[in-house]
C-alpha cells in the first residue's frame, strides 16, 4: 500500500480496534462527545489521563503506519522490501523489546531511587501497544495487496487475504483507492450510527 493509505487505514482501523477491545478504555460515541462538550465537566475531561492515552493511542498508531517500511532503506539488513519487518518473527521481536521495556521500566525507577507515577507507567504501556498496533495494521494492510507478506520470514513463501493473489490488489491502482474509501465509509458510518467510537 502507499504511505497515505496506510496513515489512513491505521487511523480507521484503531478506531475500529478501541470501539471493539476498549485498548485505551471505553470508546465515546459523537453523542457523549457533544454532550461532554456542552457540559461543565470538559475541563475535568480534557485534563484526564484517559483522554491523553487516547490521544497517545491514536497519534502513535497513524504515525508508525510507516514503521514496517524501514527496510526500504536498510534493507540488505533486513531482508530487503518486506522481508523481516513484515514476519511474524518481526512482532514477536518487538513484543519482547516492549515487555521488556514495561518490565524493567519500574524497576529502574526504583533503583535510581525515584518514584514512578502511575500515569506515567500505564502511558508507556499505550505507547508500546499503539506502535505494535500500528506494526501489525500495516502488514494486514500489505496482506491485501498482490505481493504478499512473508509472515514465515525467512521462508520466502508470500501470504496474503484472499488466499490467491489474482484476487489481491495492485498498490497504486484504482482498487486501492477503493479499499481505502471503503474502510473510510465503514468507519465514518460505523461512528454516525453509534456502533464505533473514538
Amino acid at each position: 500500500m502507499n504511505g497515505r493509505s496506510h496513515m489512513a487505514v491505521n487511523a480507521l482501523s484503531a478506531v475500529t480496534l478501541n470501539s471493539m477491545f476498549h485498548t485505551v478504555g471505553a470508546a465515546y460515541t459523537w453523542r457523549q462527545v457533544t454532550t461532554l462538550l456542552a457540559s461543565t465537566q470538559v475541563v475535568h475531561t480534557l485534563l484526564s489521563p484517559l483522554l491523553l492515552y487516547k490521544l497517545t493511542y491514536y497519534v502513535l498508531v497513524v504515525l508508525c503506519a510507516r514503521l514496517p517500511d524501514v527496510d526500504r532503506k536498510y534493507g540488505r539488513v533486513l531482508g530487503g522490501h518486506r522481508g523481516f519487518t513484515h514476519s511474524c518473527l518481526g512482532i514477536l521481536l518487538l513484543c519482547l523489546f516492549f515487555a521488556t521495556i514495561i518490565t524493567s521500566l519500574p524497576l529502574l525507577f526504583v533503583l535510581a531511587g525515584m518514584r514512578i507515577q502511575p500515569v506515567f507507567l500505564e502511558e508507556v504501556k499505550v505507547m508500546c501497544e499503539a506502535v505494535l498496533t500500528g506494526w501489525v495494521l500495516h502488514i494486514s494492510a500489505d496482506a491485501l495487496t498482490r505481493g504478499g507478506v512473508p509472515l514465515l520470514w525467512p521462508a520466502p513463501t508470500r501470504y496474503g487475504f484472499p488466499p490467491k493473489s489474482l484476487w489481491r490488489f495492485k498498490v497504486g491502482t484504482i482498487w486501492e483507492d477503493m479499499l481505502l474509501w471503503t474502510v473510510i465509509f465503514g468507519v465514518g458510518f460505523g461512528i454516525g450510527t453509534g456502533v464505533l467510537g473514538v
